[in-house]
């Protein structure tokens, strides 16, 4: 009796609230009370029903010629692992093998000397500025997407694509990003960055 009320209590509330999140998924939560499924279960059919949705609305957006490559974009040039390629074509070795493991500029500075780690850091600068000027001067978009896009491109590096997800920390992409997003920003967290780093 106790879950049936639930259940109805669940399947109240969704039509009182109906939106994406708490009203669907509180109907197929009662649902799932109902018919007495196991609680195991739930997460199982919760993620199955989640991709299903997300399924339809991606098709929905790719037909109605929406989709929005903004943020997927910058992702992907902030894949670029500048720093394994510095290592693999100057030195011969993959720097993920070495030091911290990282693909970013810091390390190959310490494996591969000052003038890689210096190329890595401008091409890691680089390839978060240039997607970031596009976006705020060049591109009609709003507001709320530039600093979405500053986040993208720090992902992309820190978690690349095209090599298993294991990039850099997103130091120098991140910093290039915010100097970009907010200048006054990018120099008060250098300033208070430089005398930690040092």
């Amino acid at each position: 009796i106790t879950m049936v009320l639930l259940a109805i209590l669940f399947l109240v509330t969704a039509v009182l609230y109906s939106s994406v999140g708490f009203g669907g998924g509180s109907t197929y939560l009662a649902l799932l009370l109902i018919w007495e499924v196991p609680y195991f279960v739930f997460p199982l059919i919760a993620l199955f029903c989640n991709i299903i949705v997300v399924s339809g609305n991606s098709f929905n957006y790719i037909k109605a010629g929406n989709l929005n490559l903004k943020l997927l974009i910058p992702y992907l040039i902030g894949s670029i692992p500048f720093g394994l390629l510095i290592g693999k074509i100057v030195k011969g070795i993959d720097i993920r093998d070495h030091g911290s493991g990282s693909t970013g500029a810091t390390n190959l500075l310490r494996i591969c000397g000052p003038i890689c780690g210096i190329s890595a850091l401008i091409l890691d600068m680089s390839k978060a500025v240039m997607p970031m000027i596009v976006t705020i001067h060049l591109l009609e978009v709003s507001n709320w997407i530039h600093p979405f896009t500053g986040i993208a491109i720090i992902c992309g590096h820190s978690w690349p694509i095209c090599i298993k997800f294991k990039g850099g920390k997103g130091i120098a992409s991140g910093w290039a990003a915010l100097f970009i997003l907010s200048p006054i920003s990018g120099l008060i967290a250098t300033a208070t960055g430089l005398p930690i780093i040092a």
